[in-house]
Parts: C-alpha cells; sequence; structure tokens
C-alpha cells in the first residue's frame, strides 16, 4: 500500500495486532518504521482506539530513550504510525544471551529514565518487558510500544475496572489484581527484566496464569549468587510484593543502579528477605575525614561505547594526606597501568584519576598526571585517550574535575 509521503520497503516485523515496515519518510529522506494495524484488528474498535491513543501518547512525549513518532493517521480504512528505525534490535535476543551486571544497570538506567519522564506527565507505561525495549546504533536504549499505558487520571472507558492488562511474566502484584495503577508497578516490571537480564530468564514463570500470578503474589524474591550478589538488594527494591516498600520513583532507580554500577555498592533504607520484609538496615555511615584509608585502588569499567564490545575505561583512586605520601600510591598506580594496558591489548579508550589529596598540592599533582603522559614507552598509550582527573580536597572533600591535555 502507498501511504502519504512514505515509501514501504520490506516487512520487518509482525505482532498480533500490527505489521511492522521499513520505510522510507520521502520528505526528509530518512529511514522510518511504520506500524500498520492489522485488516482483522481494525473491525474491533477497541484495537483501533488503542492504536491511535498509542500514537497519541508517544507523540506528547519527547525524551533521548522513548521512541518518538513521526506520523500517523489512516488510509482506506488502515490505521498507520511512522516511528523512528532503530538497527540495533530488541533486548530480548540479548537478554537471552545474558549479560554482564554492569551492561544490565546501563540499561535499567536508561529505560528508568525514560520511564521516570513518562510518569511525571501522568503516563504509565504497563507493559515493560524487553520485547519492548530496542536500541540505536549507538547502544542506546529506547522503550516503545505505549499501546496499553494509560494517564492516572485517565477517565477515557477504554479499560473496565479491575481488568487486567499486560504480560503476566511482568505484571506486578497490584496489576496482576486488577488495582489502580501508578508508577510504581512499571518499577517491578523493570525488576522482572533486570533478573533476566541477569539469569536469561524471568524469576517466575508457569505456563498457568493463576498459577503464575500466585507465584507474583506469595513467592520470594530468586537470590542472586557469586558476583551478581552484590545487586540483590537494588533488585529486592524493585520487587518489593509490599508497593510502599518498592522504589518510589523511578528517579530513585535511576540514582541507585548508577551508584552500583561506579562502586559496586547500594545501601537501603529497606531490605526485602526470602522470608518477607524487614522494616529497617543501618545506613553505613560515611568515613569520618580524619579516618580516610590512605592507599591506591584499581577499578574497570566498560565505557558507552564499548557497551556490547571489550572497550574500558580504567580508574585509578588515590587517597593521601599530602604530596609526600601520594608518590608510592601513585607509583602504584602507574605500574598498575602498564600491567593492566597490556593485559587488556590495548582496548582502553580513557582513564580516570580520582584523586583525594591536600588542596596545596593540587599543582604538584597536576604536573606529576602531565609528566606522566609524557613519559612515553610502556605508557605512551595515555598521549591517545583522554585523561580526565577527579580531584577532591581531602580536608574539605570538596571536589573538582578537570581533564588532562594529551597532546
Amino acid at each position: 500500500m502507498k501511504l502519504p509521503g512514505h515509501k514501504l520497503e520490506r516487512k520487518v516485523g509482525q505482532g498480533g495486532m500490527a505489521a511492522v515496515y521499513l520505510g522510507v519518510q520521502e520528505a526528509f529522506d530518512r529511514k522510518v518504521a511504520v506500524k500498520i494495524l492489522e485488516p482483522k484488528t481494525i473491525a474491533d474498535e477497541e484495537f483501533a482506539a488503542r492504536f491511535l491513543r498509542e500514537a497519541k501518547t508517544v507523540a506528547q512525549l519527547s525524551h533521548r530513550h522513548i521512541i518518538p513518532v513521526y506520523d500517523f493517521g489512516s488510509l482506506e480504512g488502515y490505521y498507520y504510525m511512522s516511528m523512528e528505525y532503530l538497527p540495533g534490535g530488541t533486548l530480548d535476543g540479548l537478554a537471552k544471551a545474558g549479560l554482564e551486571l554492569e551492561e544490565a544497570l546501563v540499561i535499567i538506567e536508561q529505560v528508568a529514565d525514560a520511564l521516570n519522564y513518562a510518569h511525571s506527565k501522568g503516563i504509565i507505561h504497563r507493559d515493560v518487558k524487553p520485547e519492548n525495549i530496542m536500541f540505536r546504533d549507538d547502544h542506546s536504549a529506547v522503550l516503545m510500544d505505549f499501546g496499553i499505558a494509560r494517564r492516572q487520571d485517565a477517565s477515557d472507558g477504554m479499560t473496565v475496572a479491575g481488568a487486567v492488562l499486560g504480560t503476566p511474566k511482568y505484571m506486578s502484584p497490584e496489576q496482576i489484581q486488577g488495582r489502580d495503577l501508578d508508577g510504581r508497578s512499571d518499577i517491578y516490571a523493570l525488576g522482572i527484566m533486570f533478573y533476566e537480564m541477569l539469569m536469561r530468564q524471568v524469576p517466575y514463570e508457569s505456563e498457568d496464569y493463576m498459577a503464575l500470578a500466585m507465584k507474583h503474589l506469595k513467592e520470594p524474591i530468586p537470590r542472586l549468587t557469586g558476583k551478581l550478589a552484590k545487586a540483590q538488594h537494588f533488585l529486592e527494591k524493585m520487587l518489593a510484593k509490599n508497593i510502599d516498600q518498592r522504589f518510589q520513583t523511578c528517579e530513585q532507580v535511576m540514582n541507585a543502579a548508577r551508584q552500583l554500577r561506579e562502586t559496586g555498592e547500594f545501601v537501603s533504607g529497606t531490605k526485602v528477605t526470602r522470608g518477607g520484609l524487614k522494616d529497617e538496615v543501618k545506613k553505613k555511615a560515611p568515613e569520618p575525614k580524619q579516618a580516610l584509608k590512605q592507599g591506591a585502588w584499581f577499578n574497570e569499567r566498560k565505557t558507552k561505547s564499548g557497551l556490547f564490545s571489550n572497550k574500558y575505561q580504567y580508574v585509578v583512586r588515590t587517597v593521601s594526606e599530602d604530596y609526600n605520601r601520594f608518590t608510592v600510591p601513585f607509583n602504584t598506580a602507574t605500574d598498575k597501568l602498564i600491567d593492566w594496558h597490556r593485559e587488556r591489548k590495548g582496548s582502553c579508550e580513557s582513564v580516570l584519576f580520582d584523586i583525594t589529596i591536600d588542596g596545596e598540592s593540587e599543582t604538584k599533582v597536576r604536573s606529576a598526571l602531565r609528566k606522566l603522559i609524557k613519559t612515553g614507552g610502556p605508557l605512551k598509550f595515555l598521549k591517545k585517550i583522554p585523561v580526565q582527573v577527579k580531584f577532591t580536597d581531602y580536608k574539605s572533600g570538596n571536589s573538582k574535575n578537570f581533564t588532562i591535555k594529551t597532546t
């Protein structure tokens, strides 16, 4: 069929309600994905109304991690929607293959960012799952399919009170029970998706709907083991059966995911256990400034551009009371950089020095870093990559960021 302003090339997807085609929006000569409602569903007025509501809903949302709609309408009884074409595929296949913890956390951050924006507009997605997450060429995640999304204050009559809509494997206890929903239901679905990305399966499964529903309502939250155990409390805060003991906003999810990814730690005010909920967990008290442990620590993390490949940033953290005590950990860091670069076979994209020292030593530290870069030999790779510095005053705790020029 010929759509106004579009040229369809080939079918790239098929769902129960609609087919998706790769096309070109002729006015801008750009590739688009065109979703066309199947003829057999057009006769059902509710399906058609949902399709148009999805287009109108997404058209109101402008966010980097939400699929943009370029055009929608009807022609000769067909309803269509023209959207950004996303060549990176869906999260579904990646989840089945399994992801590293850091990769999963980046995706959770991005999808939570999208949901946080939608929730701020009063829109609940209600169908968060890997099939509804796609990727751009730069590996950034994009939330799609707002077909059963609903405004919290909606009274459009399209959803019967007590009706259950969504995908059972990802539905929150309150969604299964047909209760009124808010953004915390989407957070529960994020938790299911997070577990699936790590474990290659959802936490609760059954071919029988009622048995699956009871698992969501009653079964304990599964345990993460080994190197994934550090994400257990984060998972539990998303999957708490009691909605009031979940993360209350997607902004909290974003911040916690980032904290876990960058520091390897997550401290929560409420701990969920296999036997139920404990009322309170003591928060980790900050170390007194005078008791800061001195030395050097090392960490590596995949860069955004290397999310699904092997590109890394190397992080060196040193804590020293003054410059005299800085030289030993700094020399240790230098040796570690050389060893690490050899082991990673040149896959370093940047280096971050996180340096805590007295404020009077900043000039000397800058000079030492510049000299390190100019040294050459095994460290000559530093001249070709960004070298970033986070400088924290040992006494005041004030921080600043800067980049050491490598040329």
